[in-house]
């Protein structure tokens, strides 16, 4: 594999940190939910909120330790087109590292530290900020941001850069197309705390099959190819836990797995967590200093 190789996956993964929904405890009756439907829609009509998500799976892989995991965290303005993001893929460095070794070297390009790989990444309308230390040597001198728009990133021939691009047109909101899917009935848990505010917590299963029928495909990108994932471990369910606030908005959104591959009694087990908080807040932007940009249309071009 090759570091772009590498850097692709970190965009496809960092689709992901562009969602958003968190725990604690108390009792309390909680009113049935027939549907998730309305909630959805309360949700995705906030146009600002914080959001934090976690991933992490075990699973069979020659060479290394099995397990990989990420985090990322931030914010969005939908109408003033701003948001930000840090993402943490330390994790998934050190397993194709592991992976290398066990090969005898044959994963080539410079994999980095595994602190190298942690993203940051800014958006201010049309412009968005890109910092990402493994791909430091290939910026000018002093530089260690770069910005520009999607068209700018497209054309240039840094390392992945142009597949960062697409962060632009990310809208968090779209992770609420999980809750189209549920399928039969909506177990009532019990109220928690979650960051702080009361909440109700739901449980309910996903049908995968739905995601495809009932999601549009520019929505279905922000799930992180779910249902893809669901078919190949031949899942006809996904286990979803959901903490709702008093103004029906998620404030948690939870799914975890345990299960065998197809032909295969090695297990897989995976978990992701997503939580909102702050809602209604105006996001306060930290630019990079200037003198510590570089702009992608000054990077080297691809070649024709």
């Amino acid at each position: 594999m090759t570091v772009r190789r590498f850097t692709l996956l970190a965009a496809v993964v960092a689709a992901l940190a562009l969602v958003a929904a968190g725990c604690g405890g108390s009792s309390g009756s909680i009113p049935e939910l027939a549907s998730l439907t309305q909630v959805a829609k309360t949700s995705a009509s906030a146009d600002t909120a914080k959001f934090a998500l976690t991933f992490e799976m075990s699973l069979p892989v020659p060479g290394a330790n099995g397990s990989l995991s990420f985090s990322a965290e931030g914010g969005f303005d939908t109408p003033a087109k701003r948001s930000q993001m840090t993402i943490d893929l330390s994790s998934l460095a050190e397993l194709m590292q592991q992976v290398g070794s066990s090969l005898g070297g044959k994963v080539t390009g410079d994999l980095g530290d595994p602190g190298d790989w942690k993203l940051k990444a800014i958006q201010d309308g049309d412009v968005v900020y890109l910092n990402f230390p493994l791909i430091a040597k290939e910026l000018p001198d002093g530089k260690t941001w770069v910005k520009g728009n999607a068209e700018d990133f497209s054309k240039t021939d840094t390392s992945g850069l142009d597949q960062f691009g697409s962060l632009s047109g990310m809208d968090p909101r779209d992770i609420f197309g999980f809750l189209k899917a549920v399928s039969g009935s909506i177990e009532s848990v019990g109220r928690e705390e979650v960051r702080g505010v009361e909440t109700s917590h739901y449980r309910a299963t996903l049908d995968p099959a739905k995601l495809t029928e009932l999601v549009p495909a520019e929505q279905r990108k922000a799930l992180g190819g779910v249902e893809e994932a669901a078919r190949q471990a031949g899942l006809t369910e996904l286990p979803l836990d959901v903490w709702i606030d008093e103004d029906q908005r998620i404030r948690k959104l939870s799914i975890d797995l345990d299960t065998k591959m197809p032909g295969s009694d090695e297990s897989v087990k995976a978990s992701f967590v997503v939580e909102l908080y702050d809602y209604g807040t105006p996001l306060e932007l930290d630019l990079p200093p200037a003198d510590q940009v570089a702009d992608a249309s000054t990077l080297k071009p691809k070649s024709s």
